[in-house]
């Protein structure tokens, strides 16, 4: 014992061999690694050597007396042994561990051996990774490429994913979707103006020139006036034919108010009524606040002239026709309704099919291409609808937005 720097005493400990040796057999990792402690005379005090190893320690080289660490290679008892010595500098005694030179080797092998298997295990994540990148990759290049090619068809784009899973499918769909959308739309317009101009013409080529045809009918009204000296009910017929030629020379695209298209319908009417006197019974309902409406050009008229060609199965039936303008909260509502023979049901879905195939007609300007015009200048979700049952009547709608 110190006090301060000098010695006041001794403290004795007594300690047993056998549970220090036992501590040292338990401390190295094999049963052929050793571990013995010298005192400072070169004595041997504890060992984690059991009986049958002593002879390891009689085969053991002196621990050179130069006060210096050593490490060597032993041969003992035909086995070699790194032998390396630790000298303690406040005690003086040694430390000395022996390990097989095989073992070492053994352990290298396993370090090499885990090392591998950890080179193996990153490789494999690797190429998992790699996987799943070119995966996603794959995924979203075949999206970009199926997009592409349902365009180019015309046809409608796939719905967009409910959830994004990364910022680049996010910007390639984004960016690509928002491009064919805008090209999709930009040619669909196009194409929606194409078949109009092409309806219009339809409409047109069947007029057999119209501005011949009105030049000839005032022509005639002034040569019947010259001929009798005044006017007379076929200058009335004459003045009626033109005003309705007149009106079908504007493009069908043009929008007029709702009051002029039912004033050339009564014009058309009034026309029919001289060629088929007491035939056909027309009665109106209109609501006057919807006539500063708009709507493009003829949309009634070939509504009422289907019904005064198709609503008499002989010529001695009388007809009522109820024609309805009205509106219905954002909508006008144009319809013609009769109690003529009424359709007979496969003629019906015939009609309908063709109505919503959204194909264009083969020949003829009646409900048809007027259900085109509509759709075209509206949108798919207005047009014609046809509700007939056979000996009861027919009822054409037509629906368009307020405007």
């Amino acid at each position: 014992m110190y006090s301060d720097t000098t010695r006041s005493g001794v403290i004795a400990v007594n300690i047993s061999v056998d549970a220090v040796n036992a501590f040292l057999h338990d401390a190295v990792h094999t049963n052929k690694q050793h571990i013995i402690i010298y005192n400072e005379r070169n004595e041997k005090v504890f060992a984690s050597l059991s009986n049958s190893h002593e002879r390891v320690h009689s085969g053991l080289d002196l621990i050179p007396d130069d006060g210096n660490d050593d490490l060597s290679v032993q041969s003992i008892n035909g086995a070699e042994y790194f032998d390396i010595v630790r000298l303690s500098r406040h005690s003086g005694w040694s430390y000395r561990f022996l390990t097989p030179t095989d073992s070492a080797s053994q352990l290298l092998e396993s370090l090499w051996r885990g090392m591998v298997a950890l080179i193996l295990f990153a490789i494999g994540i690797g190429l998992l990774l790699t996987y799943s990148i070119s995966r996603g990759f794959y995924r979203m290049m075949h999206r970009v490429t199926e997009i592409i090619r349902l365009a180019q068809q015309g046809e409608p784009l796939p719905p967009a994913p409910r959830t994004i899973k990364n910022e680049y499918e996010f910007l390639i769909d984004g960016v690509i979707r928002g491009f064919i959308e805008k090209e999709y739309a930009e040619s669909e317009l196009a194409a929606r103006n194409y078949r109009l101009k092409y309806l219009e013409l339809r409409i047109l080529q069947s007029q057999i020139n119209p501005h011949f045809l009105f030049n000839t009918l005032e022509m005639i009204h002034w040569k019947v006036i010259g001929l009798v000296g005044y006017p007379n009910e076929v200058n009335d017929i004459l003045k009626k034919l033109g005003r309705i030629v007149s009106y079908s020379l504007s493009p069908a695209s043009e929008l007029v108010s709702i009051r002029d298209e039912v004033v050339y319908t009564e014009t058309y009417l009034d026309i029919v009524h001289l060629r088929y006197p007491g035939v056909f019974r027309v009665s109106w309902s209109c609501d006057e606040h919807v006539f500063e409406y708009t709507c493009c050009r003829m949309i009634l008229q070939p509504l009422v002239e289907n019904t005064i060609h198709h609503s008499r199965r002989s010529e001695k039936d009388v007809v009522s026709v109820r024609i309805v303008v009205r509106e219905a909260l954002d909508e006008v509502i144009l319809s013609v309704s009769d109690d003529g023979c009424g359709i007979p049901q496969q003629t019906l879905a015939e009609i309908n099919a063709v109505l919503s195939s959204g194909n264009e007609p083969d020949q003829g300007i009646g409900l048809v291409n007027t259900d085109r015009r509509i759709r075209l200048i509206y949108g798919p979700a207005y047009g014609l609808e046809v509700w007939s049952a056979e000996g009861v009547g027919t009822t054409v709608e037509l629906r368009i937005p307020k405007a």
